[in-house]
């Protein structure tokens, strides 16, 4: 018995260590890497992955957002974590007073709470999902919209599908 648990013990720490060793450390700078859009954000709105995979697994990215860019009332599936590296902007999370972010400034918000983003003077951020980045916009029922109906009643229009600049 004690032997079998002594091959469990090592099997498990080996297969850690592998895990931790075939990481590899990352160092960029966001003007390394590929500045896109998305037509599920207003197209005031671009951003770079600098790591991971938004699409189907937890991600960082640099966002730029310019003045008076607006995302109307959404959620995520995943929990939303940002550092405000630059600008002013104003985040609504629903039930609360609106809060104002600028730089320096860090926020979370929990999986598929529902909140609004404006940027108020040309914002840039860092923004870590812990899963995929869906975006799911809802009115103030709660029903879920299109990106381009939530979006037109804000006065955006969505981005381009995968523009890279």
């Amino acid at each position: 018995m004690r032997v079998s648990l002594l091959i469990a013990l090592v099997l498990i720490t080996g297969l850690v260590l592998a895990q931790q060793t075939s990481q590899k450390p990352v160092i960029v700078s966001p003007k390394q890497t590929k500045v896109a859009s998305s037509p599920s954000y207003p197209s005031c709105y671009t951003f770079s992955v600098v790591q991971g995979d938004p699409k189907a697994s937890s991600s960082f990215s640099y966002v730029e957002a310019s003045s008076g860019c607006t995302l109307p009332t959404h959620f995520h599936t995943a929990n939303e974590q940002v550092t405000f590296t630059s600008g002013t902007g104003q985040l609504l999370m629903t039930g609360e007073d609106p809060k104002d972010v600028s730089s320096g400034m860090f926020y979370y918000i929990p999986a598929k709470h529902q909140h609004q983003f404006k940027c108020k003077e040309s914002c840039t951020l860092y923004l870590s999902l812990d899963g995929p980045n869906d975006i799911h916009y809802v009115d103030a029922a709660g029903n879920e919209l299109t990106p381009a109906n939530a979006l037109a009643t804000v006065g955006e229009v969505p981005g381009a599908a995968v523009a890279q600049k």
